[in-house]
């Protein structure tokens, strides 16, 4: 659990309608600089994962939100308690490979599920979906790094209320430079 401090501003129009054309504001409200306090919600989660020969790992994920606890005086919520589970891994055949560069490629994939901490007509929100990647490897400062790609397809639903589908692309890199890490003899 986090504290938090917040800062908001409040502006209120109403407006009355004179005519067709046009209107007339009735009231007008402005605050700013409203300060409050808040907290964000702790989280306690897990994990194992098993590896075999820089070939194949799989892993298990638990992560348990305390939403009960997130407070905003900026815009107050009542929030439930959210759990994700996940389970993925990646697949490479030969990470030695000279002449077989797909073998040397992480194939990535995954499935989880989640409940958001919002409700709707007191129902939870639940998303789950299945992930899909490629770990392309490359030559940077000589050591390998990777340009990561991946696609997330899931849903969000709240039985015969909510449905969205939804798919994200991702792309992203990865460098192995341990010379952040190299205390130096010299300045």
């Amino acid at each position: 659990k986090t504290a938090i401090s917040t800062i908001s501003d409040i502006n209120f129009f109403n407006f009355t309608p004179t005519s067709v054309i046009s209107s007339g504001v009735d009231s007008f409200f402005v605050l700013t600089g409203i300060e409050g306090q808040g907290s964000l919600p702790g989280e306690l989660g897990f994990g194992i994962n098993y590896s075999y020969s820089n070939k194949l790992m799989l892993a298990l994920d638990y992560k348990l939100t305390f939403w009960s606890q997130y407070k905003n005086d900026a815009n107050p919520e009542v929030l439930e308690n959210t759990y994700r589970i996940g389970f993925g891994g990646y697949y490479r055949p030969n990470y030695k490979s000279q002449q077989n560069f797909a073998a040397r490629i992480y194939y990535k994939f995954g499935l989880y599920y989640e409940q958001d901490p919002r409700t709707l007509n007191a129902q939870r929100i639940d998303n789950y979906g299945i992930t899909l990647g490629l770990g392309l490897p490359f030559i940077w400062k000589r050591k390998i790094s990777n340009l990561n790609i991946g696609v997330i397809i899931g849903k969000r639903a709240v039985t015969g209320i909510l449905e969205e589908s939804f798919t994200k692309i991702s792309f992203g890199f990865t460098f192995n430079d341990r010379e952040w890490f190299v205390k130096r003899k010299f300045n």
